[in-house]
């Protein structure tokens, strides 16, 4: 079964690429965003991401990605337009940002989801909508809400294939 998280943003930062890989990096996780996303004008479509490293103390199944090799993981990554009242119509702060997983993702697909949108409602002073609950959340409490539903999901639920990652080559860099 798929799933979905929505960020509703109050400002976006025109740096946003650079700063939400820093907050994932003080979640815990090292990541890189493929090249071609360069923040809020992605086209939309699956978002690669590279992650290196993983904090050995940052969440408890932490030592389970722990690798030399890094390993690709991600989400589709939907930036649309919300609703607004404005006679104008949409501004850049109406945007929504929706974070999707499929059926079979990994463990760390779905962690990199609930922190990657957590940590984009922490920048952008925004909120986390779970449709499939029908709940908010905001900064730290998000934050603390995605390290619930990783750790849970992890501990519970995933099947030894859902720790299968994408490892890359040695060097580490991008597939062709």
């Amino acid at each position: 079964m798929g799933f979905e998280l929505t960020v509703v943003p109050n400002i976006v930062p025109p740096d946003l690429r650079s700063r939400w890989q820093r907050a994932l990096q003080e979640a815990g996780l090292t990541c890189e965003f493929h090249p071609t996303f360069r923040g809020a004008d992605w086209p939309g479509g699956y978002l690669p991401i590279k992650v290196t490293a993983v904090a050995a103390d940052s969440f408890p199944e932490a030592s389970r990605y722990s690798e030399s090799t890094p390993f690709i993981c991600g989400f589709e990554l939907e930036i649309s337009a919300g609703e607004t009242d404005s006679p104008e119509g949409p501004g850049p702060e109406s945007r929504l940002f929706v974070c999707r997983t499929a059926t079979g993702r990994s463990v760390a697909d779905l962690r990199l989801q609930w922190f990657g949108a957590a940590t984009l409602a922490v920048l952008t002073g925004g909120e986390v909508e779970d449709p499939q609950r029908g709940e908010l959340f905001e900064k730290a409490v998000a934050l603390s809400h995605a390290a619930r539903e990783a750790d849970d999901y992890e501990e519970r639920w995933a099947k030894p294939e859902d720790w299968d990652f994408f490892r890359l080559e040695a060097d580490g860099g991008w597939p062709a």
